[in-house]
């Protein structure tokens, strides 16, 4: 029994050093190679979360153009539209105010006013001649000149300068409202006042019946209703870009992390020493 125990510690004395020799000569042992694998293995799955994610990317690329191209198609359409729109209205316009009447209308309302202007011609002359009025005109030239400053000045204080102008604005006015006054005062205008007055109430009454019959018109309905869909697509394509803009983001992302991740694989294979070659000293 002793022999035959002696006999085996020798053999394997003897395979020992034949196994570390094996190693040494470059040959990977079972655990060596199963390391290995699960390294490779790694890579490979990181080589494939890489692509899946340039896919994902290019997808997300297109869906964004998609987007974007969606929404410049509609706001080429809504500004057809509005062009198309302003057309309909002219020609309603002309449609419906030569049915009504209304340029007749007003060519009889200016030559109420001519006629009006005409009789109290006189009554302005004299008015032009009072002091008062004189004082007037000429605040109104400074105030007119002062308009001008301010609109230019951009030092001064934006409320104090709004104050100003309105009040520059009121006091240039003031000579159209000594006119009106004038006129308004004179009795003997009278007949031309009440004339002039009745022919602008007949220009607005139809004036109007027109705008009540353009917007009753089909075609600018149909016009109107088409524009306003526009708006709401394009309303939904600008959510529509902002989150493919979102979904791009995240994807460009994640294509960053699997890129990195896939990096640090491949250099913690190349550093490990399942690889006869790698074998730490």
């Amino acid at each position: 029994m002793v022999l035959h125990l002696r006999n085996v510690f020798l053999v394997a004395m003897l395979v020992a050093p034949l196994c570390v020799s094996a190693a040494q000569n470059g040959k990977q042992t079972n655990a060596q190679k199963a390391d290995e694998r699960r390294e490779n293995e790694a890579v490979r799955k990181a080589q494939q979360d890489v692509k899946t994610a340039q896919q994902a990317e290019t997808t997300a690329e297109r869906s964004l153009k998609k987007a974007v191209d969606e929404l410049k198609g509609a706001e080429r359409q809504l500004v057809q539209a509005a062009s198309q729109l302003q057309k309909v209205k002219d020609d309603l316009e002309e449609k419906h105010s030569a049915t009504h009447g209304l340029s007749d209308a007003r060519m009889a309302a200016e030559e109420a006013r001519r006629e009006y202007d005409r009789a109290g011609q006189p009554f302005l002359q004299k008015l032009a001649e009072t002091p008062k009025y004189q004082q007037a005109v000429e605040a109104a030239r400074q105030a007119d000149l002062q308009l001008t400053r301010l609109r230019n000045e951009t030092d001064t204080n934006a409320d104090d300068r709004r104050k100003a102008m309105v009040e520059a604005a009121r006091v240039k006015l003031i000579p159209a409202q000594l006119q009106r006054e004038a006129l308004d005062s004179e009795t003997s205008l009278k007949p031309q006042r009440a004339k002039l007055t009745a022919a602008e109430d007949a220009v607005a009454k139809i004036r109007k019946h027109v705008d009540q019959a353009i917007d009753k018109d089909a075609a600018l309905r149909a016009v109107t209703d088409k524009i306003e869909n526009l708006k709401q697509e394009i309303a939904t394509a600008r959510k529509s870009v902002s989150k493919e803009e979102r979904d791009l983001a995240a994807a460009r992302k994640k294509l960053a992390r699997e890129q990195q991740d896939l990096q640090q694989k491949i250099l913690a294979d190349k550093r490990d020493d399942n690889k006869p070659n790698n074998k730490k000293k």
